[in-house]
């Protein structure tokens, strides 16, 4: 029996580790989903014309990639020998985003580029079982618009309502809403995939997902807030999230000690409360801590909290009474986040983003009264209600390419770690 001496097993190990590590460059190169061609890899990662094409040999064997038809071929080459091209395969497998609200669990599969693929949505009760048990409906209905099995699917994250501490759970114990709001959905989800499954909180990942694609795109320093039924905040300062100890980072209990605001209960509800009670009222702002700030008939104020804000679009004096009320509210809030944070941009996130101008309009004036100049730049997130998902399904795709090498593609026979 031969034994590997120590100084083979260094030699080995340290070749194992550079080749994982041109294998890391040249995949990471390809997941921008262009196709390109082999000295573009060269140029790209600095590897020699041997290696880029051993690692792109390794990667299709392994999945990952596809040989594409050359450039002849391609219609872009005419003379001398074609150049061989390599792609991502898109559907080398898929991510699942799942946002799961005090209401419903809404659902998101995309391909690998991010592209997406099947959505669903299921209605939910506060009840620990009902969650779970809507969780698995919309991630099965997902799945099956996009025609993926669950063991296609490489990753999934979880987005909840609560603080999630590092250790991937919610660890403040004292906070039975936040309680309720996990309940056990990632071992549930995990257990149905049969692949990671992440729990994070709502706002940051809608921070993630502006930050990639929308409001915030290409801004190193911003916020992003959940505006619809309570505040909350996703912040990233230098290019990242700000999680805190326990994931309270965004957790906007601090409004209930600002004067004139008392809590972060969100503008659906205080539009529907100023358009029934006239503006000179203030809602009852402090709650017990197992109700939702805000909470009541949520879906009643938020169509209603809508109607005020078309109206006032549409120029109807009343309404634009109310918004500029929840304008007057939300420059309080703006400016205490942003007094604490620094930010270049907040953006306004959730269902009634699209509608919210005449608030932020009326946010945006009275600004540079509460904060020194320049002040950030306000901004209506153009994601829609499904930012939350998108960026539930981007922090899956992220913890894909993180792990690739160690991930074996359905039908591959072995992971890239192994090779």
């Amino acid at each position: 029996m031969h034994v590997a001496r120590p100084g083979q097993r260094e030699r080995t190990t340290s070749t194992r580790a550079l080749r994982q590590a041109s294998t890391t460059s040249v995949l990471e190169a390809l997941w921008h989903g262009e196709p390109v061609t082999g000295s573009d890899l060269i140029a790209t990662t600095g590897l020699t014309r041997a290696t880029v094409h051993d690692v792109c040999a390794d990667l299709i064997a392994a999945g990952w990639v596809e040989e594409l038809a050359d450039q002849r071929a391609h219609g872009s080459y005419a003379r001398g020998r074609p150049a061989r091209r390599y792609g991502l395969r898109a559907r080398a497998g898929v991510v699942l985003g799942l946002e799961a609200s005090s209401a419903r669990c809404t659902a998101l599969v995309t391909d690998l580029l991010g592209t997406p693929l099947g959505t669903a949505e299921s209605t939910c009760r506060r009840d620990a079982g009902e969650r779970r048990t809507a969780a698995g409906e919309a991630a099965g209905a997902a799945l099956a618009e996009a025609g993926a099995t669950v063991d296609e699917v490489l990753a999934c994250t979880v987005a909840v309502p609560a603080p999630i501490a590092a250790s991937g759970r919610v660890e403040v114990r004292s906070n039975p809403y936040w309680v309720l709001m996990d309940a056990g959905l990632s071992e549930h989800l995990q257990r149905r995939l049969s692949c990671p499954v992440r729990l994070a909180n709502d706002a940051d990942l809608a921070a993630l997902a502006e930050g990639r694609r929308g409001g915030a795109a290409g801004v190193r320093d911003h916020i992003t807030v959940l505006a619809d039924g309570g505040f909350g905040a996703g912040l990233v300062a230098a290019g990242s999230l700000v999680r805190g100890r326990w994931g309270r980072g965004g957790e906007m209990r601090w409004l209930d000690l600002v004067t004139d605001v008392g809590a972060p209960i969100g503008l659906g509800p205080l539009l529907a409360f100023w358009d029934a009670e006239g503006t000179d009222a203030f809602p009852d702002t402090h709650g017990p801590l197992e109700a939702e700030p805000g909470t009541g008939d949520l879906e009643a104020d938020l169509e209603r909290a809508q109607r005020v804000l078309r109206s006032a679009a549409a120029g109807d004096p009343r309404a634009l009474e109310v918004t500029q009320r929840a304008g007057r509210h939300l420059a309080r809030v703006v400016a205490t986040a942003a007094g604490l944070f620094d930010p270049e941009v907040v953006v306004l996130a959730g269902q009634l983003a699209a509608d919210l101008a005449p608030v932020v309009d009326a946010a945006a004036a009275i600004l540079p009264e509460l904060l020194d100049e320049p002040v950030p730049r306000l901004v209506t997130s153009r994601l829609g209600g499904d930012v939350i998902a998108l960026g539930a399904a981007q922090q899956a795709l992220d913890d894909v390419r993180a792990g690739a090498l160690d991930l074996r593609l359905p039908g591959a026979a072995a992971s890239l770690a192994g090779r």
